[in-house]
């Protein structure tokens, strides 16, 4: 390999660690909010009305 490709490589690698991270902050998140459990309903005979 020469020189440029190496560099090129380890660019590579820096930023893909970089880019990752990103890129499922922008993209894929969406997808878990779904997971997150449903809100409790309001009961007329709940206790925290008091």
């Amino acid at each position: 390999m020469t020189g440029l490709e190496e560099l090129g490589w380890y660019a590579f690698v820096v930023f893909a660690q970089l880019i990752g991270p990103l890129v499922w902050f922008l993209l894929a998140r969406d997808g878990y909010e779904s997971l997150s459990p449903a809100p409790r309903p309001f009961l007329p005979d709940d206790s925290r009305i008091r």
